[in-house]
């Protein structure tokens, strides 16, 4: 580990007499970088330093050798300066910084729900549901924590945190090959799709899928008032139509061969029988092609491991690894935890739906269930 540089000219020399030079303790500095490649984020190597080699002789061998580190794969995807390519540096920022990082502290007092008889029962229920992060932060929960004028730095990394990931999921979405193998020439519902860029996106990848956009009319309305004029454009030039409706009445959806939805059934906005409710008023909208196939609702959303998933199989899972580790990120500030497998499994059967397949994006939050409408027996019969 060593520096060299040449000349420098008096601007260069300006500059350094007005930065205070801090000193560096080499031997925790290597001892950290060290500690760095267990987890592959650099990679340690000897090297022969050539600048000694001429004032060197066999009795200093060792003072000739200069232990040299350079970055992973992974260790680049931490680079926070690089903006030509998505830097995961905002997770580790985020996560690590003492609000949320502290709230691990407090996991236990929240797992352990102590009964005491002397406490008032509706202060002892308080403090029951006081969550980690509130514990950590003197009863502040991460919405009000998280603002411009008190923490303004927090709050950047928590914006950069779920900008991140909320452009790996479009990507992931955008370029998932069933769209071309399964939906050409067909027609595409996102509902709740907001503004409409999503279902957009895919247009302009599969310009033969014929896109719509369904949200609440308010919705639909704000956004078009605050969008940009070329975002406008864009949209209206992949001939993406904007629907005012409403999930619950199926009427208001148009009839089509494939709906989609963007963490739309997430359990923080709905429960379970409301879930059921939307994926039978989807289905209602389905339509059935020439060939007999029925339409399908395709879902990106989190899938966990199902309960009893084999240890070592997590362990070489770095996907279900990191899926794990957000519901339980998520879980310090008070979102609802995300479903198994098995519990969209539920939720498809309760629908009158077979969950066909679930693909991974290799994205945590996002893989793609796939649900039909199941078979009558009519159906069966004509087959």
């Amino acid at each position: 580990m060593s520096s060299s540089s040449g000349g420098s000219n008096n601007n260069n020399n300006n500059n350094k007499s007005n930065k205070k030079i801090k000193k560096c303790n080499k031997d925790a500095l290597l001892r950290t970088m060290r500690l760095l490649t267990t987890i592959d984020i650099v990679h340690e190597e000897e090297q022969h330093d050539d600048r000694a080699s001429s004032t060197t002789t066999d009795d200093d061998d060792e003072s000739s050798i200069i232990i040299c580190f350079s970055l992973t794969k992974l260790g680049k995807c931490l680079r926070s300066r690089n903006s030509n390519k998505p830097s995961m540096a905002s997770c580790i920022q985020h996560w690590m910084e003492l609000p949320l990082w502290d709230s691990w502290l407090y996991l236990s007092d929240y797992i352990i729900e102590d009964d005491d008889d002397d406490d008032d029962d509706k202060n002892s229920d308080k403090k029951k549901n006081v969550l980690p992060f509130e514990r950590a932060n003197n009863g502040i929960s991460s919405d009000y924590y998280y603002n411009e004028n008190d923490h303004p730095e927090s709050l950047k990394y928590a914006n950069d945190f779920v900008k991140l990931i909320h452009e790996q999921e479009i990507n992931a979405i955008v370029n998932w090959d069933y769209w071309s193998l399964h939906c050409r020439g067909k027609r595409l519902v996102d509902v709740g799709g907001h503004n409409g860029l999503l279902v957009t996106a895919i247009a302009q990848k599969e310009p033969t899928i014929d896109c719509y956009c369904l949200d609440l009319p308010e919705v639909i309305s704000n956004s078009a008032s605050s969008m940009k004029e070329t975002t406008k454009q864009i949209i209206e030039q992949n001939n993406v139509t904007m629907v005012p409706g409403n999930v619950f009445d199926s009427h208001t959806i148009p009839s089509c061969d494939v709906i989609l939805m963007k963490h739309f059934c997430d359990r923080c906005m709905w429960t379970d029988e409301e879930t059921v409710q939307i994926l039978k008023s989807c289905s209602s909208a389905l339509a059935m092609d020439g060939d007999g196939d029925t339409g399908k609702i395709i879902i990106a959303d989190a899938v966990l491991p199902d309960i009893g998933y084999n240890t070592q199989d997590a362990i070489n899972d770095n996907e279900q690894q990191l899926t794990l580790y957000l519901d339980a990120l998520y879980m310090l500030v008070g979102r609802e935890r995300q479903r198994t497998k098995m519990e969209w499994e539920k939720l498809a059967n309760l629908s009158n739906l077979n969950l066909i397949s679930v693909h991974s994006t290799n994205v945590p939050s996002c893989s793609m269930i796939v649900m039909e409408k199941k078979e009558e027996s009519g159906d069966k019969i004509n087959k």
